[in-house]
């Protein structure tokens, strides 16, 4: 049999343009033609097997734009791929034609080798989804067959003891689907699927599953129930549930946490006056609610043993004014809008319902759902390529990274390797592990990306990241990327890495999106910027405020003025926060005092509603050539090499006695020493010690700040100067510290396990009683094999 020609619609005003088309494609495809947008829409209509649209976009009656978005509008872009092809070349032209849905662009003059591969490799994209797309509908037209079989099954088993009509589930279930499916459509506050819906109307028909427990004369008692008769009645609803909570099998199975839901909570009523636990408003689940009403409906227009059937209009009439009981407004609502719906499906025989359609709705939905594997859905890889583009844009260099969340895949651009890795593809457990974030560090990302919403998509943290080969503090910048139906669900994730770098010129990457947030936000968002700057505050320059965020994300205004903490008592000249809040951009400026230079980010910021100015100061180094009179000391004299310790690169003991009286107050001092040195020494030599001495001292570098000092105090025990740091800060870069040093390896070495003991104090004065607390500190971390006390 020979297989039919895949057809191709040629749209263009120009005859001579969609002949150098047919000539370039040759005669492997069947060709229709149209001369403006309005005759494509007609041959659209006629011609629902067409395999791909060649558009142009400047025509008469009817432009390429027009064309697609009627397209879209009729979903016949879904199954149908549209390549632009023009003169027009414009950026801005060739995006609206991306946002529309086209699938690729090609602009005129083009090369016949383009046009023909592009076509090729369109056309096989969309066929093998649309192959896809059939064999998902044939396995939902199983499974819906199968489900409606056993619900049939079990309708009968369930109702055996009870005078209910026999279609009674059948009707819950159909009634269930229909309220689901409005209910989704009407709202997004319960953030409804179409598996959700399948799954809520399947386990429907276990909604009375606990009247076997219920005798028969109670249950088919012809007339009114004693109050006592229907107090054992109502125990129903919690044996079921008791019923499917001993189940022999997991509770963490979907549809049985749903079942149980529905069958403790679907006598429960909307004002509270239900059964068995008087639940109220929303705290009953919505499962339960559907249900709920869905079997009051019947109840009432079908026949029971102490009743006759009500006319549709009638049981519409008594759920509205509350006559069963009071229902969610919004269900009640739904109920009414799907009422001809319900009276025509409700009269429908089970067998009669037409399977087909209701797999290929469902399966339609999950191809738009991105149900479909990611490489496989054309419109989402070319939203997600664009989203991409957008996001890398203003960032060049560093470690770049794609995650597809449907495939476990990350593919990894890594520009600070020599050579340049590209695309390089890892799990993201494997990812992680390669540039040794640690596991902390790792639950922290994916948390702030669980935190993250179709509207809100940003998210960013700091952590300990290996860069050319050291541990660095770096920032994790990502975007989350969504799905673009109805029901949005994340697909993705791109991020990049910024090392940040010691004069902080990392700044601008570092993604502050603190455009009218939450003062909750921002105080989480402040707490990880203290972990690399020596102070972070929030101002308002016009009137010298400095505002604290208290743990509710209150904004509470501090006592001193803004300028005080320059040890000034007027307003700074060329104030960098009234430029970055005038201009609403970021401002950087360099502050000389008496103790020291300081370099001040300023960026303008809306926090609850207010404007402020986020300040981030750090201190240059060149501050410690100054004492607290402003002059020079004897580094500059000697020179930094005097002061530096030969084998490790930290600054040595002398450094320390020279520098002690300008080392007084300041908030953080840190006692280290490295575990089982000696015995290194004594196993394998003393070359190999020093090795793994330096890089301890590697690791920690890489772990402080440029202002903090690392002293080799004596043999294997360091001390670390912190100044300006906030205390929480400084407990994490103590742990930081700890879990580097842990996963470094000794080459040639595997056997060698590093770690290192810590004690540390803040703001303890004098300097003296500080390093003795410190120490003592650290021997009872080094009692208790290494956990940090503080």
């Amino acid at each position: 049999m020979i297989p039919e020609k895949q057809k191709i619609l040629i749209v263009d005003d120009s005859e001579m343009n969609r002949a150098i088309l047919t000539g370039i494609l040759d005669d492997g495809y069947d060709f229709l033609e149209a001369e403006n947008g309005l005759q494509a829409l007609d041959v659209l209509r006629a011609h629902r097997d067409i395999s791909l649209v060649l558009l142009d976009i400047v025509m008469p009656e009817l432009d390429g734009f027009g064309v697609l978005s009627v397209m879209g509008e009729q979903h016949w872009i879904d199954q149908t791929p549209v390549i632009m092809i023009s003169a027009e070349s414009d950026s801005m032209l060739v995006e609206r034609a991306y946002q529309l849905g086209a699938t690729d662009y090609i602009s005129r003059p083009f090369d016949k080798s383009v046009v023909r591969r592009r076509v090729i490799n369109t056309l096989m994209l969309y066929g093998k989804q649309k192959h896809l797309m059939r064999m998902i509908t044939e396995q939902v037209y199983r499974r819906e067959k199968s489900n409606r079989l056993m619900t049939g099954i079990l309708s009968h088993i369930v109702e055996f003891r009870n005078a209910e009509s026999g279609p009674h589930v059948q009707h819950i279930q159909t009634v269930s689907e229909l309220l689901l499916r409005q209910l989704a459509r009407k709202t997004d506050r319960y953030t409804l699927t179409e598996d959700d819906i399948a799954l809520i109307s399947t386990a429907s028909a276990l909604h009375d599953i606990g009247k076997i427990s219920i005798p028969d004369s109670i249950l088919n008692k012809p007339g009114k129930l004693t109050a006592e008769e229907f107090e054992v009645v109502k125990t129903h609803a919690a044996v079921g549930a008791s019923i499917l909570q001993n189940l022999p099998m997991t509770q963490d199975e979907p549809l049985i946490q749903v079942a149980y839901q529905i069958c403790r909570w679907h006598h429960e009523r909307y004002d509270g006056h239900g059964y068995p636990d008087g639940l109220v408003g929303d705290q009953i689940p919505i499962t339960a609610q559907v249900v709920s009403l869905a079997d009051v409906y019947d109840a009432l227009t079908g026949e029971r043993c102490y009743k006759k059937a009500y006319p549709h209009e009638t049981a519409v009439r008594m759920i509205q004014n509350g006559e069963c009981g009071v229902f969610n407004p919004l269900l009640i609502e739904c109920l009414l809008d799907i009422q001809d719906q319900l009276q025509r499906e409700i009269g429908t025989p089970p067998e009669a319902r037409n399977f087909s359609l209701a797999a290929q709705r469902i399966s339609d939905h999950m191809v738009r759902e991105d149900d479909l594997p990611f490489e496989n859905n054309l419109q989402y890889r070319l939203a997600y390529e664009r989203e991409k583009r957008t996001f890398f844009a203003p960032f060049a260099g560093g470690l770049q990274f794609d995650y597809n969340i449907r495939q476990d895949k990350a593919s990894v651009s890594d520009y600070t390797a020599d050579p340049v890795c590209e695309n390089r593809t890892f799990t993201a457990d494997a990812l992680l592990r390669l540039y040794a974030v640690s596991p902390e560090d790792s639950r922290r990302l994916r948390d702030a990306a669980k935190q993250t919403t179709p509207e809100s998509p940003d998210a960013s943290i700091s952590a300990m990241v290996t860069v050319r080969g050291e541990k660095t503090l770096c920032r994790i910048a990502i975007r989350t990327l969504w799905s673009r139906e109805s029901i949005r669900r994340m697909i993705g994730v791109v991020g990049y890495v910024v090392p940040i770098g010691t004069d902080h010129s990392a700044a601008p990457a570092l993604s502050l999106r603190m455009n009218n947030i939450t003062g909750l936000r921002a105080r989480t968002i402040l707490q990880e910027l203290q972990l690399y700057f020596d102070k972070v505050r929030l101002v308002t320059p016009e009137d010298h405020g400095v505002y604290k965020l208290n743990e509710d994300g209150s904004l509470k205004r501090r006592e001193r003025p803004c300028y005080a903490i320059w040890g000034g008592e007027q307003v700074c000249r060329n104030c960098a926060g009234c430029k970055a809040l005038s201009d609403k951009n970021r401002v950087v400026k360099l502050e000389l005092t008496k103790t020291g230079i300081y370099q001040v980010i300023a960026k303008s910021v809306v926090v609850e509603g207010r404007p402020f100015v986020l300040e981030l100061i750090s201190r240059s180094d060149v501050g410690i050539w100054f004492d607290s009179h402003g002059k020079k000391i004897l580094l500059e004299k000697y020179g930094r090499d005097f002061y530096t310790d030969a084998l490790t690169g930290a600054y040595c003991r002398q450094y320390f006695e020279d520098q002690r009286a300008s080392l007084q107050g300041e908030d953080g001092v840190a006692m280290i020493d490295v575990d089982h040195f000696k015995e290194i020494n004594d196993a394998y030599g003393h070359p190999v010690g020093d090795v793994a001495l330096k890089k301890i001292v590697g690791a920690i570098l890489s772990c402080i700040r440029s202002t903090d000092m690392l002293i080799r105090y004596g043999g294997d025990e360091f001390l670390v100067i912190f100044p300006q740091i906030q205390k929480d800060a400084f407990t994490l870069k103590m742990r930081y510290i700890q879990d580097v040093v842990s996963r470094l390896a000794v080459d040639g070495y595997p056997d060698i396990r590093l770690s290192v003991s810590i004690g540390g104090v803040h703001r303890v004065e004098p300097l003296t009683e500080a390093i003795r607390q410190a120490d003592q500190l650290m021997y009872r971390d080094k009692a208790n094999k290494g956990v940090l006390r503080l």
